[in-house]
């Protein structure tokens, strides 16, 4: 009776370990893209050519290709599926608990020379031996089986999820970026005209004064308005030359090299339809 509980369990424990070692297929999401990507609003103008390199080297990039980029080549998505790869090896090993070991070897021998005999005396010999044998070891524990392979089928579907999660968050963050770097190209280009409107005052308020109908108070108020606007120039490209560096960091490219923007300008674009309910967009 307690043999066939025992076989009863073991066949209990295989049918679990081949259904547990088929990998389920991943949900379908529904598409949130827009049937039409429409427009709203007016383009944002940028200046590609408003900022100069930091140092060596300026490359345009576009939005597609950072994220292509930074799902190809990011360390954290690269580790995620490494994980996953990891765990799928861990559920064929638990699975593989189930069936038995089987260890073959073979032995072989040489003897030539002079041996002693049992009665005493020597003997010239030589001959081979050859000896293969083949084992078998099966440790019989089905509910510790069942569990490893449950345990590790678990661990892969949460190194999926996981692997998920990263990638999301890379490109969350590469487009975050991507956009804070159009933002300070677009704050350049804004503090440079300022500059340039700050230098028409002061040749302005210079022609003036040497006409006699203007007054010193408004050239040194003019020379203070350049000077600030100037000032805001540098820190416009500073925060430029900032996300530039960030952006390339997480890319995986030289810090060295100068991002901008490839386009003359963004113009506003709709990335989720408006007509999901809250569960299609969870």
């Amino acid at each position: 009776m307690s043999g066939a509980v025992a076989v009863c369990s073991l066949s209990g424990a295989l049918i679990v370990g081949c259904i547990s070692a088929q990998r389920a297929p991943r949900a379908v999401r529904p598409s949130v893209a827009p049937h039409q990507r429409g427009l709203a609003g007016e383009s944002i103008k940028l200046a590609p050519g408003a900022v100069e390199p930091m140092y060596r080297e300026k490359l345009a990039i576009d939005l597609a290709t950072a994220l292509q980029v930074a799902a190809a080549q990011n360390l954290d998505i690269r580790q995620a599926r490494e994980q996953i790869e990891g765990a799928q090896g861990r559920l064929e090993s638990a699975v593989g608990a189930a069936f038995p070991v089987i260890v073959p070897t073979a032995l072989f021998e040489h003897v030539e020379g002079t041996v002693r005999a049992t009665e005493g005396n020597l003997v010239g010999v030589g001959f081979n031996t050859f000896q293969p044998s083949v084992a078998a070891q099966w440790i019989l524990n089905p509910p510790r089986v069942a569990y490893d392979i449950v345990a590790a089928r678990k661990r892969l579907y949460a190194s999926e999820q996981l692997e998920q999660a990263v990638q999301v968050e890379t490109l969350r963050a590469t487009a975050t970026q991507y956009y804070d770097l159009v933002l300070a190209q677009t704050r350049v280009s804004a503090a440079q005209q300022g500059v340039t409107e700050a230098e028409e005052l002061l040749r302005i308020t210079r022609l003036r004064l040497q006409a006699g109908t203007g007054v010193p108070a408004d050239d040194l108020r003019a020379q203070a308005r350049l000077a600030e606007r100037r000032q805001e120039l540098i820190g416009a490209v500073n925060t430029f030359y900032n996300a530039s560096v960030a952006l390339a960091t997480t890319l995986r490219l030289e810090p060295t090299l100068t991002l901008v923007p490839k386009a003359d300008a963004l113009p506003p674009v709709t990335l989720v339809r408006d007509d999901l309910d809250l569960d299609d967009l969870l």
